[in-house]
């Protein structure tokens, strides 16, 4: 029966139908909606949880010191990732929060816990944000002086070379900061 009624019909009787459910959106349509924005708010928030999971989701007792470390070695990778894409609020932002979250609920469920992991997760969200966006933010500043001068050694036709590879760069930023808090 449904077979010979054409779309506008069709979409008429099932609005007659289920009258409380829209139509199917297409997911091209929510992905174009959503934006660049968007799209990376869901991948660093995805990441950071990934992240958390693997370093802390795994062990019931407080993080050790190589975890904790691991996971912000991972953190500065998931923000100079975002930040080289020109997304250093979205890595912040989503960073904290999901961070914040998933300490709540880790502490949470610990039944030795006396009520003040809240404001622990709260000091460590807002730690993670000014390491994020410190990041990030040096990430996107590079990206943006690689982008200005790669157009500019394209106009003179010149190549730039070694610079504008961002795993060097971030290789050279992760052994300063391995340098700095480890020496």
């Amino acid at each position: 029966m449904m077979q010979n009624i054409d779309g506008a019909k069709r979409f008429l009787l099932a609005q007659v139908i289920h009258p409380l459910r829209p139509p199917p959106v297409p997911l091209s349509e929510v992905v174009d909606e959503i934006g660049v924005g968007g799209r990376a708010a869901v991948l660093v928030g995805l990441a950071s949880f990934a992240n958390f999971l693997l370093w802390l989701g795994w062990d019931r007792s407080p993080g050790k010191p190589w975890q904790l470390v691991g996971l912000a070695l991972v953190l500065a990778v998931i923000a100079a990732v975002a930040g080289w894409h020109r997304c250093p609020w979205v890595a912040a932002l989503m960073t904290a929060a999901v961070m914040t979250v998933s300490f709540i609920g880790a502490w949470a469920m610990d039944p030795h816990q006396d009520g003040l992991y809240v404001l622990g997760a709260c000091m460590a969200g807002a730690a993670t944000f000014l390491g994020v966006a410190f990041v990030a933010f040096v990430a996107d500043g590079l990206a943006q002086g690689m982008s200005a001068r790669r157009s500019l050694l394209r106009a003179v036709g010149l190549s730039p070379g070694w610079r504008r590879r961002p795993v060097f760069w971030l290789s050279v930023s992760l052994l300063l900061a391995g340098w700095i808090f480890l020496g």
